[in-house]
């Protein structure tokens, strides 16, 4: 889990740093989508950034029976579509939106990708949305990143905890009966 000042971020925070740190920006003016933002009635240049889907690249759970109470760790590899939407009532958004492929390939960026265990890709498309807009005459572009991300998490397995009570009914007539306690150590399954 990614944390930001100990509390939970995603990849679309670490871009929004990213963005606030690389290009001449308020940082008020750098949003994530959807957060009950107003835009203000002015014609500045404003930048969101929008999560629209992911898919699974590798998933895995590592299970360490060595330690007690048992742990388990998980992991997720992921590969993300967060999209960039640049927008201005003036020519800012025109003439800027390429600042935010080159924010993303920035050394700043490469330190927070390392630092943060996640990596975006080298190419993102910019496609011009600004005729939908009609009438509001707003410049308005869509920057597809592509961001491979690692999620892991550890956790404490308690269905799991040692020893476990087997209780083993023989059909032999000479043995009866047979309860044995074992633990994950020492019987592993075939």
């Amino acid at each position: 889990m990614i944390t930001l000042n100990n509390a939970p971020a995603t990849t679309m925070d670490l871009i929004r740093l990213i963005l606030i740190n690389q290009i001449d920006i308020r940082p008020e003016y750098v949003n994530i989508y959807d957060e009950k933002w107003t835009i203000p009635p002015i014609d500045n240049m404003f930048i969101t950034i929008e999560y629209r889907n992911a898919r699974t690249i590798a998933n895995r759970n590592i299970f360490d029976a060595s330690v007690t109470p048992p742990i388990e760790w998980q992991e997720l590899n992921m590969l993300e579509n967060i999209v960039v939407g640049v927008f201005s009532r003036n020519l800012d958004a025109q003439l800027y939106k390429e600042q935010v492929l080159m924010a993303v390939r920035s050394q700043y960026a490469q330190y927070l990708q390392e630092q943060y265990a996640f990596k975006i890709a080298r190419a993102g498309n910019i496609q011009d949305l600004s005729e939908l807009e009609g009438a509001a005459m707003l410049k308005r572009y869509d920057i597809e990143l592509s961001v491979y991300t690692w999620y892991e998490r550890t956790i404490t397995v308690g269905a799991l905890i040692p020893p476990f009570n087997i209780k083993v009914i023989a059909n032999d007539t000479g043995a009866g009966e047979i309860i044995e306690t074992i633990t994950q150590t020492l019987i592993k399954p075939n």
